[in-house]
């Protein structure tokens, strides 16, 4: 954390961010939702996650649109794909929607 000697005056603290005085120090903190958003991310919110066919092809479920099963995995000419649970943490394919 760096220390930045401030001068007399108005700032502008950014949304979402708190002020906290602590002794002569003054300390500019990200909200628990701010956080939640960058760091808090989970398969429902790629845009890859989608309703298809998966595993066994008879059910719609939430599968993965970028892990589809291979050549020869179609269901009367639709393709399968891996199935995904949307509270899953994001994968190395993630694209946020």
């Amino acid at each position: 954390m760096s220390k930045t000697l401030l001068m007399g005056g108005e700032y502008i603290i950014p949304e979402g961010y708190s002020l906290f005085r602590k002794g002569n120090e003054v300390l500019i903190r990200p909200s628990k939702a701010v956080l939640k958003r960058e760091h808090d991310r989970h398969c429902r919110d790629c845009k890859f996650c989608g309703r298809g066919f998966a595993t066994n092809g008879w059910y719609r479920s939430s599968i993965c649109l970028k892990r589809p099963k291979g050549k020869n995995h179609y269901r009367e000419g639709v393709p399968l794909y891996y199935a995904t649970n949307p509270v899953n943490k994001v994968c190395e394919m993630f694209e946020p929607k």
